[in-house]
């Protein structure tokens, strides 16, 4: 019953991120997070959270969603490219690049990753 919650919460988030409905889709992201997911799935989570806050202008909400996925999966470039996305919103250039070097260090031929690594 959980896991059915979860994976639906879930996918009505990524369908309101898809329509760009920014607020309903971390509603969602969240509603999801209350079924105490594993740690990759709870990343996943944070990643797109932090997705959602670089859109509402709510950069340092980013920041914090973005570092909590990095704690969880700290090898995982999408974490490093989410803290970037963060800083980058935040206008802490410097930052912004250290993480996306990070990113790119753990995946050296994501296409996204070397065009925001300038």
């Amino acid at each position: 019953m959980l896991q059915e919650h979860f994976f639906l919460a879930k996918s009505k988030g990524d369908e309101a991120l898809e329509r760009k409905d920014y607020l309903l889709a971390k509603f969602w992201y969240i509603e999801a997070m209350l079924d105490q997911p594993s740690d990759c799935f709870l990343a996943l989570l944070y990643s797109k959270k932090s997705l959602c806050w670089v859109h509402l202008g709510e950069g340092f909400l980013a920041l914090k969603d973005a570092q909590s996925c990095g704690e969880l999966m700290p090898n995982w470039p999408e974490a490093h490219y989410r803290v970037g996305k963060a800083w980058m919103s935040l206008e802490e250039f410097d930052e912004a690049e250290k993480a996306f070097r990070e990113a790119l260090n753990l995946d050296k031929d994501d296409k996204e990753l070397q065009r925001a690594h300038w």
